[in-house]
């Protein structure tokens, strides 16, 4: 589950699993949500940020194979500083399931488009009820918001 404590911009961009059993070279996908390509439009409320509350006013809980990014993904990803979605944290949670794990290791890639430029954004993660935290580097300014290049 991801928990954002700080306002994170025009959201993600890509969120990719990938996994790679011990002793291969490549790894393989197991999951993506949205492209590596500067754009967000792929997402539900693109440009639309101010409709978040009432499109997901329960936040988001993506299945994997069943759930499409136009609709159940939003391109931007509110926080506590975002008076428009409530000033409170918000969860987005991402639900997958793997027949038979493969041995060796998986790597979590989220790419974010901006984040918020004055406060410092912290991304909690809780992989399998382990908990993380990650600090990113302030974004630069909210023309993110409506232009995602």
């Amino acid at each position: 589950m991801l928990t954002l404590r700080r306002l994170f911009h025009p959201g993600l961009l890509c969120c990719l699993l990938l996994g790679s059993a011990l002793g291969q070279d490549k790894p393989s996908v197991v999951f993506q949500i949205g492209a590596p390509d500067g754009d967000y439009g792929e997402f539900a409320l693109a440009r639309q940020h101010a409709d978040y509350p009432a499109r997901f006013p329960n936040d988001v809980d993506f299945v994997v194979g069943q759930s499409d990014p136009s609709r159940d993904w939003p391109y931007i990803l509110p926080g506590p500083a975002d008076a428009w979605a409530g000033r409170k944290s918000h969860a987005f949670k991402i639900r997958f399931q793997l027949a038979q794990p493969a041995s060796g290791f998986y790597r979590l890639v989220v790419d974010f488009v901006s984040t918020h430029p004055a406060s410092p954004t912290v991304l909690g993660l809780e992989i399998n009820g382990e908990h993380l935290q990650y600090k990113t580097a302030p974004g630069s300014t909210d023309e993110a918001l409506t232009d995602p290049k």
